[in-house]
């Protein structure tokens, strides 16, 4: 049996971190898990000295259970909650731990440690001989553990050669030495003996499998394949007993004693089938292989251990008043999901209201309205609403002025992006430097893997910055493909009154066929429109879908141990989206579809009575430019407010990112600092243990701040979904307190 020494480790505070996380992630206070805290440390404490007892594998099994209830509320990792774990290796003698600052880590070395207590407990059982295990050996390379797998493996078996499976003995001797032979220890005095030792009981164990196959062939009158299955046998043992003076007494007798017995049958077989049967026998390498019987296998079946079943010895949960961070995750995940389908839907009914505002201007009906209602000179008055309402609110010189800042703000979020390059290559310069002044002995972590979350989220913003600059653009230009008609809508009353064509209509307000067409515009207009309400409905609708309940009461039945499959629940959720709303939807455009064409017929109805005049072709045309330039110019004006809310909100995120990148480059400056230092020091001293130095403080890279306060993500972009889960911002919902 192999024997395996304990891990060692040593003191980590983790309450430090966990506190500051409770208070910054969950919006809690830290001192109402003070207990909590004093218990994980105890715990920790407990397994730092391990014995072969019982009652330490319990505690080994007690703190690995509760690091999975701490794992489920505080992601412990390299770049969210950093925490950092020190353990020896068990199987070679280094002076220095090795570290590593995940949850996974630590819970993976006090597993392995309780896996060699419960060996060593079970060899401290065991007396008198009943169990013998080797000393601990420093050498597990992959080939010297193949090898031993299969020397194992091969001794396990040969208990049962006696039973018809020596060819399994003679495979797996045969597995051994391929795996060494190739090596160096292969050339060791004493492994040569050894493998010399292995090749002889393959050669043995191959022959009486040969032996055994030609009785069996004799049985079944295959008489030319019993004879070659002895010349085979034969053949063995003659190579093993070349070598005999380099294996043990026992199995040298083993094989002259079974080489005497085949020289015996395979003559008395080579006379039967030349003089009897007369059958042709075949070469060696033309015989079929002989299956051997699994007897013993490599490797182990897994063993179910359900955590559940040792409540006694694990105790109550620690932080059991916290939310799981798994509920975080799949909270954002839905929501994010949600939020995608929700604005995908909102998208499709703004796209439906513009296409058929579109189809009712390609009509004209609005323009053989006016032109009816004034068929003079004159404006009419809906025209001069529309005109004064956008003189008021500007004109061209407010659009072209909206569209400037739009630029402006582009040239200050990239000057900010470029600050946050220069800062971080700036670090990542520096950080080379030192490496390629101080080479190997520079040990710490490279700046360009600690970077890479701010470089992320930093490539995500430059990518939303580029989309946002491409539509200020296509802004400008529908501003000056539709600057003429603007200027004119902008003109005052007796301006635009001189510049509408007169119409001698003999058409009134009152009659039917105008009525019709005016009732029919109003019925469009109210239908297009309903798609607004539709698009409240949606957003209502996402407003008031919570999943956190649904995901808190999977999570309690199924526990802390059990894997949590949320993804039923989540596409359950997001079906109703599409079912509920896609329908609709398409009934506002098949609608919408269907009065357009009742409108246009109604046009034409007008248009036929009031006959199709220069001047009314021109009136009607004048009329329906005004009305598509007002149109546009409402257009224009939501598309700069929506581009100033975006450019405020990345703003702030990168002003967040900045200062972010900014205490990152100083926390590494005074790492850089203190390693120059600590490294001058010891090489002005003619320190030898440089050959591989770790970081002073025992430290091998610094943790990133955190960001400061009021750093909350409001960028609606790239690496944020309104409303899921920041690890920078207290949560929006926690379990009860019992």
């Amino acid at each position: 049996m192999l024997a395996i020494d304990f891990r060692r480790t040593q003191h980590v505070d983790m309450a430090d971190a966990l506190r500051q996380y409770i208070i910054k992630a969950y919006g809690e206070p830290a001192e109402s898990y003070t207990d909590d805290f004093r218990s994980l440390d105890q715990m920790r404490a407990a397994i730092l000295a391990p014995e072969p007892h019982p009652a330490s594998v319990d505690a080994h099994l007690r703190y690995y259970a509760q690091l999975k209830h701490v794992g489920a509320k505080f992601p412990v990792d390299e770049h969210t909650l950093r925490v950092v774990f020190p353990w020896w290796p068990a199987f070679a003698k280094d002076k220095k731990p090795v570290k590593q600052a995940h949850l996974a880590y630590d819970r993976a070395s006090v597993w392995f440690k309780r896996s060699a207590g419960a060996i060593a407990t079970l060899q401290g059982q065991l007396e008198g001989g009943e169990l013998r295990h080797a000393t601990v050996t420093l050498d597990w390379q992959p080939c010297s553990l193949t090898c031993l797998a299969h020397a194992m493996t091969a001794q396990a078996v040969e208990c049962m050669w006696l039973k018809a499976i020596a060819s399994e003995v003679a495979r797996l001797h045969g597995a051994a030495v391929e795996v060494m032979a190739g090596t160096q220890a292969a050339h060791m005095p004493g492994m040569v003996h050894w493998i010399n030792h292995l090749k002889a009981k393959r050669d043995l164990y191959l022959a009486h499998a040969n032996v055994q196959k030609a009785i069996d062939c004799e049985l079944k009158a295959n008489y030319g394949e019993g004879v070659a299955r002895l010349q085979l046998a034969a053949h063995l043992l003659k190579r093993a007993l070349s070598d005999a003076k380099h294996v043990p007494a026992p199995l040298a007798a083993d094989l002259k004693a079974l080489d005497g017995k085949v020289a015996v049958q395979l003559t008395l077989a080579q006379k039967d089938n030349d003089v009897v049967y007369v059958q042709q026998v075949p070469a060696a390498d033309q015989l079929p292989p002989i299956p051997g019987y699994a007897a013993a296998n490599l490797g182990v079946e897994p063993v179910a251990l359900s955590l559940d079943d040792f409540g006694n010895v694990i105790g109550a949960p620690l932080f059991a008043q916290l939310v799981p961070y798994e509920i975080y995750q799949k909270a954002s995940e839905y929501t994010a999901k949600r939020d995608a389908v929700v604005a995908d839907l909102s998208k499709r009914v703004k796209s439906v209201q513009e296409a058929a505002w579109a189809a009712l201007r390609a009509t004209g009906a609005q323009g053989v309205l006016d032109a009816v209602a004034n068929p003079h000179a004159g404006v009419p008055a809906a025209v001069a609403d529309r005109a004064r309402a956008f003189a008021v609110g500007g004109g061209v010189r407010h659009l072209d002025a909206q569209i400037d800042v739009l630029r402006t703000a582009a040239a200050q979020a990239q000057a900010k992006l470029d600050a946050i390059d220069a800062v971080l290559d700036g670090e990542a310069s520096d950080d080379r430097e030192m490496k390629a002044q101080f080479r190997e002995r520079w040990t710490r972590t490279a700046s360009i893997d600690l970077q890479r979350q701010i470089r992320d989220r930093l490539a995500d913003l430059k990518e939303k910055l580029g989309v946002a600059v491409a539509s200020d653009k296509y802004i400008a230009q529908k501003l000056a493909a539709n600057r003429d008609k603007l200027e004119m809508l902008e003109r005052s009353n007796d301006q635009l009154e001189a510049s509408l064509p007169a119409m001698m209509s003999a058409l009134s307000v009152s009659d039917a066929t105008y009525q019709q067409l005016a009732q029919a515009v109003n019925e469009y207009s109210a239908l297009v429109r309903s798609g607004d309400a539709l698009a409240d409905q949606l957003k209502q609708h996402a407003r008031n879908d919570a999943i956190e309940p649904a995901l808190l009461a999977l999570v309690a039945e199924h526990g802390t141990f059990r894997p949590v499959d949320a993804a039923p629940i989540l596409d359950t959720r997001l079906v109703v989206y599409t079912s509920t709303f896609t329908p609709q939807i398409d009934g506002l455009e098949s609608r919408t579809a269907q009065a357009a064409q009742a409108v246009q017929l109604a046009t034409d109805a007008v248009r036929a009575k009031t006959g199709t005049t220069t001047t009314s072709a021109a009136r009607e045309q004048s009329l329906n430019d005004l009305d598509a330039a007002f149109t546009v110019a409402q257009e224009i004006a939501s598309n700069c407010k929506e581009g100033h809310k975006f450019y405020s909100d990345l703003g702030r995120v990168l002003g967040d990112l900045h200062r972010q990148a900014e205490d990152f480059a100083h926390a590494r400056g005074i790492e850089k600092r203190d390693l120059i230092a600590y490294l001058t020091s010891a090489i002005a001293s003619g320190d030898q243990a440089l050959s591989s130095p770790s970081t002073p403080r025992g430290a091998r890279s610094p943790p990133p701040l955190p960001p400061r306060q009021g750093s909350g993500n409001m960028y609606p972009g790239a690496g944020f979904v309104p409303g899921t889960w920041q690890p920078d911002q207290p949560v929006r919902f926690s379990a009860p307190k019992k």
